[in-house]
């Protein structure tokens, strides 16, 4: 006979909540940001976002430990752009001083500056310690490490930090695939050199004295003038290109104006030493000035040049023009030009020779300049105009006698050929002249000097950028692992995402942590109630029956409801005896049955003589309801287990059986609850068999403990199985911001658990309860 529940149900006048039936997820807002919601998930998440932060400062720490210090110093230059210091290049235009800063900077970079100091310096040759495998940076010779039995034999090879030889020459010749050797310290001034592998020992040589290697059509030539380090400490020697040495001092550099338009120029290099840092900015400003000198003198030889292949021809001019104008002066007599033409004569001669100054200046400029530079262009222009004003006095001249005009021209000729021819043998002179004593426009204000004062990123900033990093990987981490899972934190996210009521929040309970240690020794506990009424859990169970009272169908006889979970270990045990005590303590008839015959998740509530009879036995037949059944007791109502019994394999068979049918309509009448505790309905078809008759569920979750996806299963199922799902349970809830709670209710038992004297609960359990007396003290639930 199946058991089949009246299907009228009987109201209750003092509830307004019908049957509930599953429902529909909640619709939500999705414009509205909830900031309390974000705060209980980054805490819900704090273990990944501290885990992540925490190897984000490790990952700090690490890369500030091999961050090798780097030293800067820096020069203060002078560079004064002036006009050109030769006469014939007057009223010309040239560039402001603000546009020429930017052009010297970038000259300065130039591999024409660089290029010097790489070879002066032999920058394009490296040599560094080894580093160790792991650890990545070399060690100091007084390191503590090195001191270890076992671990010092290993790092002294890479002892060489601050230990670096000073090597004079370095240059390889042929096919060498990798341009670098190792050498290794032998102690009084004796090293050994290897290939780059450590394969081969190529030689070994001296400190100070030529070493000359040949391997083949391979050749390579060193000599180390100083050698300072443990024995057997190893060293790489590595030449690389011209070009790389340039793009790496270049990235170690950093040249840029100082102030506004004051034509100074700070000039700073970072180095491994401070030593090497004042040097090579030293080197830098040395080569860039020595340019400087050489450009300005190459123009002054070269204009000089120019001008001493144009003088003998000027000089020929001037004989010309005064053998024509004597020739004229004998055949014609003496005759003498009036003020009119002396005025025009002495404008003629003088535009004559500002045109042949900036005719020759145009020449001397095409040699370094296109014809489309701005400073040609403005030459020509200053010939047009003073060839139109030419024009103009030609016209003037044009109208004296034929007398006049003709001496006017002679005079003319001569006198500018003159003044021509002069003031380039005084401009030939001036260049000679300074050309011995050529200074360029670039001084040295500051040398660079030795500055211990560590440069780059520091510890405190890299400590900082690699915590924030982490912390960001931590939240987008505990981001994902939240939406990969959609796990079931609060009540409030179940409703809506599951349209079904909660009637409950338990939360964690550290008595019922003790009680189960003591339960796995074999001895028997008891509900929480009977030790503690107070007990936060005790008094959520009490709401979760009051609930459950006013949610569930009331009819004459005794609906039974199963309790279930989606998997092991989620509390429906816990759950099913502590609300069979709190409804038995308000004077209700509660019966609570075992149906987990696989591991009987009652017995540790029975007392051990009793364990080994129960609801496999009478299903089997082998015992009478009366002797399977075990009162407990209660103040007020009756609480009564029916254990599982000795484990069966068979057990979902036996569930399945009429005589289970049986026994459900046999007590039926005799009480007011039936518990009917379940295996987990993802794992086990137990529940879902049970639920076919129609009955009502309540499933318990463990809070943080399911994804959203395991309940929606765990819900398909038991609805399909024809089951009315009452609701949830969350069990184990701790809310992780403060003030947070279903209702404010766990806050509020957690308030009132502290304000006690002495804060401090004794509770000895009474001896007809069948067990041996015992004393609890709990504190306030920590």
């Amino acid at each position: 006979m199946s058991y089949k529940p009246e299907d009228k149900p009987r109201t209750n006048e003092g509830s307004n909540m019908d049957h509930v039936t599953v429902g529909k997820p909640v619709e939500t807002d999705g414009d509205t940001i909830d900031l309390s919601q974000i705060l209980d998930f980054l805490l819900r998440g704090k273990w990944q976002i501290i885990g992540a932060m925490a190897a984000g400062l490790m990952a700090g720490g690490f890369l500030s430990w091999q961050n090798l210090p780097s030293y800067e110093s820096s020069a203060l230059l002078q560079v004064e752009l002036k006009t050109p210091m030769f006469a014939f290049q007057l009223d010309t235009d040239f560039m402001p001083e603000s546009r020429g800063i930017p052009t010297e900077i970038e000259i300065m970079q130039s591999r024409m500056v660089l290029g010097r100091v790489v070879s002066e310096q032999r920058l394009d040759m490296v040599v560094s310690p080894l580093s160790p495998p792991l650890l990545g940076r070399p060690l100091a010779g007084d390191s503590l490490l090195l001191s270890l039995p076992l671990l010092g034999g290993w790092l002294v090879p890479y002892a060489g930090y601050n230990a670096a030889p000073e090597v004079a020459t370095l240059d390889f010749e042929g096919p060498w695939q990798e341009r670098m050797v190792i050498l290794e310290t032998l102690g009084d001034g004796h090293f050994n050199v290897w290939t780059a592998d450590e394969s081969l020992l190529l030689a070994r040589g001296t400190v100070d004295a030529p070493l000359f290697i040949t391997r083949g059509d391979q050749h390579l030539a060193l000599r180390v003038h100083a050698l300072e380090a443990l024995p057997g400490t190893k060293f790489q020697l590595r030449q690389r290109s011209h070009l790389a040495a340039i793009r790496d001092l270049r990235g170690r550099m950093n040249a840029r104006e100082q102030g506004r338009q004051t034509g100074l120029v700070n000039l700073s290099v970072s180095a491994e030493t401070p030593e090497a840092a004042a040097r090579i900015a030293n080197a830098i400003a040395n080569a860039y000035q020595r340019q400087h000198v050489e450009r300005r003198s190459e123009q002054a030889r070269a204009t000089l040049a120019f001008l001493e292949q144009q003088i003998p021809g000027l000089r020929r001019e001037v004989e010309l023009s005064e053998q024509a104008l004597i020739e004229f002066l004998q055949s014609e007599g003496t005759v003498d030009l009036d003020r009119d033409a002396s005025r025009v004569l002495n404008r003629l001669v003088d535009l004559d020779t500002r045109l042949t100054e900036l005719q020759s200046a145009r020449e001397e400029s095409l040699l370094r300049l296109t014809p489309e530079h701005p400073q040609i262009q403005s030459m020509d222009r200053q010939i047009a105009r003073l060839r139109q004003e030419m024009g103009q006095m030609e016209q003037e001249v044009s109208r004296l006698p034929a007398s006049q005009q003709q001496l006017l021209a002679l005079r003319r000729e001569t006198q500018a050929a003159t003044e021509i021819y002069v003031n380039f043998l005084n401009t030939a002179q001036e260049l000679e002249i300074a050309q011995a004593g050529i200074v360029g426009s670039v001084r040295i204000i500051d040398p660079a000097v030795q500055e211990h004062r560590i440069v780059g990123t520091s510890t405190q900033r890299i400590l900082l950028i690699t915590g924030l990093l982490g912390t960001m990987l931590g939240v987008g981490l505990a981001f994902l692992l939240h939406a990969a899972g959609r796990r079931v934190h609060d009540p409030d996210q179940l409703e809506q995402l599951t349209g079904l009521p909660v009637h409950g929040v338990v939360p964690l309970s550290r008595l019922q942590r003790r009680l189960m240690r003591d339960a796995r020794q074999g001895e028997q506990i008891h509900p929480l109630q009977e030790i503690d009424e107070e007990e936060p859990a005790v008094e959520a169970i009490r709401s979760l029956s009051t609930g459950l009272r006013m949610a569930r169908r009331q009819t004459a006889r005794a609906t039974p409801i199963v309790i279930t979970g989606p998997r092991p270990a989620v509390g429906k045990s816990f759950m099913s005896i502590n609300l069979a005590a709190v409804l038995a303590q308000g004077g209700a008839r509660v019966l609570v049955i075992d149906a987990d015959l696989r591991r009987q998740s009652l017995d540790p509530y029975l007392p051990p003589e009793h364990r080994s009879i129960g609801l496999t036995e009478y299903l089997s037949g082998e015992c009478k309801l009366e002797d399977a059944v075990l009162d407990l007791g209660s103040s007020s109502g009756v609480l009564r287990v029916l254990g599982a019994g000795k484990r069966r394999t068979r057990s979902f068979s036996l569930m399945m059986s009429p005589q289970f049918d049986n026994l459900l309509k046999d007590v039926a009448d005799d009480y007011d609850y039936i518990l009917i505790d379940t295996p987990p309905a993802l794992m086990f078809a137990d529940a879902a068999g049970l639920a076919r008759h129609g009955m009502e569920v309540l499933v318990v979750l463990e809070s943080s403990g399911h994804g959203l996806r395991e309940v929606e299963e765990t819900v398909k199922r038991l609805q399909r199985a024809g089951g009315q799902i009452l609701g949830f349970v969350l069990n184990r809830y701790v809310p992780v911001s403060r003030g947070a709670g279903y209702h404010g209710y766990y806050g509020y038992s957690s308030y009132r658990y502290r304000y006690r004297y002495g804060n401090r609960y004794e509770r000895t359990i009474p001896q007809s309860r069948k067990a041996r007396s015992r004393t609890f003290t709990t504190g306030s639930n920590r």
